[in-house]
């Protein structure tokens, strides 16, 4: 995707001021419009628009986010977290991304 900013970040072609985790699949770094004290994203390199348009093909895809994000909690030492997935108005940028956010939420019930 051509305009999308986080494929823009997964490509080098937008800097980040830091990065959490690489590979060659997935990218986590803090997010830049914090919702909480820790607010953590992972992306797939790979663009898929949201969770709306994930298919059976990209179930790998979504196991590995999962596991993915209990390793960064770990490495972090994040205890109590929530993990978002945005869908429709609610997503921000149209590419699918994991929140990991923790710490002070204005409603901790969702």
């Amino acid at each position: 995707m051509e305009e999308c900013v986080f494929c823009k970040i997964a490509n080098k072609e937008e800097p980040l001021e830091k990065i959490i985790f690489e590979d060659k699949d997935f990218l986590v770094f803090p997010s830049k419009y914090p919702a909480s004290e820790t607010h953590l994203l992972i992306i797939p390199k790979k663009h898929i628009q949201s969770m709306a348009h994930v298919n059976e093909g990209d179930g790998e895809i979504l196991g590995r986010m999962l596991l993915l994000s209990r390793k960064i909690a770990e490495q972090e030492k994040i205890i109590d977290y929530k993990l978002v997935f945005n869908v429709g108005k609610y997503l921000h940028v149209p590419h699918l991304h994991l929140h990991i956010v923790a710490g002070n939420l204005e409603n901790d019930r969702v």
